[in-house]
């Protein structure tokens, strides 16, 4: 079995020379009263439990974004709403005041958005509102990393004074919060209305251990449903301009993603295929620092070969949670470290250095693929959506810079190399080029030249 090496931040990793492949959970809603006691004002400071982040006492409304959903028709946002600071209600106490209306049959509703500074893993949501009687719904949806938007609850508006809600939020210790919304969705309440909302807080999970079964590979109680003997010899042919691949002189066919069920197994088989890839991320790999029980997916990969089926593994550096808050000074782009930070590619490494070895006397594991996960492998090095919010990171300038001098020895021999027309231009003050159009099609890639 032949397996090709290349190196990724020192490290050298096994990587496939290849064929590209082709809860919401139910609210509890703790009632305080309709006019509950309020504490004076919120304050995040001295004294507040790490576990527990004040998400706004509203001395302003920075971080805040509210805006219209569009009309049932998808032309039109007849939903208006305005958000501001207000002490009608709490006269030594500021709240956050949204005026909101719904004009007309087709309207939907209205959103109010916070991004949340620290990436983090929640499982308590409490805050304080104050009903309009409408009769209108309150939604209250969080934006998680890879998962997308999940819904954490809901109240119906058809009171008036101030309620105090709390929500058990999902507390999957891989879910990375970024974003917390509230939504106004229209039932009966056309017209204008007002609600305020106050201290708003998250608090995290109050345990930081693992749950005992925790696994990201399927439990495997039975044999696979048939089996086959195989070499798994891989050799590559070059046809014309391509290069294919076979396994024991057969092409190729891989499928994303594997099932333990025989029947997918089956259905696999006749359609010819004989590998599977499976898609695997650093964050589920390593969900705390150090950990290091693989052993269902190890069970899991050679259940694959007994039943004849190859194994190429994608391993993407999906950040795990805890390494946000190692990550010093280095920016985030939506709410991650960008994957050439020193961090990510020392911590990534060491978790490789020891993943690595646990599965390289699989006899049906032909390849292991490492990445920076789909959207980063279009955008390297860190381009999101062409802005330059990556050249600002320290750590990636100063190699950058340090790998032009390296290269190049001098300013001259640099602007030559790369044709930069300005005369004054220094390898100490080069930031890395921008993409040639789509980031997702070719660009000046700095690691090339």
């Amino acid at each position: 079995m032949q397996r090709e090496v290349s190196t990724f931040a020192g490290l050298t990793a096994m990587i496939a020379i290849a064929a590209i492949l082709t809860v919401i959970l139910f609210p509890v809603f703790v009632q305080a009263g309709e006019q509950a006691q309020q504490s004076s004002s919120i304050a995040q400071p001295q004294g507040t439990p790490p576990d527990v982040f004040i998400v706004a006492d509203f001395k302003s409304l920075e971080g805040w974004r509210a805006f219209p959903w569009p009309d049932r028709d998808g032309a039109r946002h007849t939903s208006r709403i305005a958000i501001s600071l207000s002490t009608a209600q709490k006269p030594h106490e500021t709240v956050m005041r949204i005026d909101y209306a719904f004009a007309s049959d087709h309207s939907t509703q209205v959103c109010i958005d916070y991004a949340l500074p620290p990436c983090a893993n929640y499982a308590e949501l409490v805050f304080s509102v104050f009903g309009d009687g409408s009769g209108n719904v309150l939604e209250v949806w969080t934006g998680e990393q890879a998962r997308g938007w999940r819904g954490a609850g809901s109240l119906k508006l058809d009171f008036t004074g101030w309620r105090t809600v709390t929500l058990r939020l999902d507390d999957n210790f891989t879910a990375l919060t970024h974003t917390l919304r509230f939504v106004v969705r229209r039932v009966n309440g056309l017209g204008e209305h007002t609600i305020l909302l106050d201290d708003i807080i998250l608090r995290q999970p109050a345990e930081k251990k693992l749950p005992a079964d925790y696994s990201f590979a399927p439990e495997l109680s039975e044999p696979p449903p048939f089996r086959r003997k195989k070499e798994f010899r891989v050799e590559r042919r070059q046809v014309g301009d391509r290069t294919v691949v076979l396994i024991d002189g057969e092409p190729l066919v891989c499928i994303l993603d594997a099932s333990s069920d025989p029947k997918y197994l089956e259905l696999a088989q006749r359609a010819g295929a004989n590998c599977f890839a499976l898609d695997l991320y650093w964050r589920d790999l390593e969900p705390l620092p150090g950990f290091s029980n693989w052993s269902r997916l190890r069970k899991f990969v050679d259940w694959l070969g007994e039943a004849g089926f190859a194994v190429i593994m994608l391993v993407n550096i999906h950040q795990p949670r805890w390494l946000l808050a190692q990550r010093g000074d280095e920016p985030l782009d939506n709410g991650l470290l960008y994957p050439n930070a020193p961090l990510v590619r020392q911590s990534f490494t060491r978790f490789l250095e020891r993943f690595l070895p646990e599965f390289a006397s699989a006899r049906n594991l032909i390849a292991i693929g490492v990445s920076a996960g789909g959207e980063a492998d279009a955008n390297f090095p860190e381009i999101p959506g062409l802005k330059t919010a990556w050249r600002k990171s320290p750590t990636l300038l100063a190699e950058f810079r340090a790998f032009l001098a390296s290269k190049y020895g001098n300013d001259k021999a640099w602007c030559e190399a790369w044709q930069v027309k300005n005369p004054t231009a220094r390898i100490e003050e080069a930031v890395p080029p921008e993409p040639l159009g789509d980031p997702n099609g070719p660009w000046t890639d700095f690691r090339q030249c």
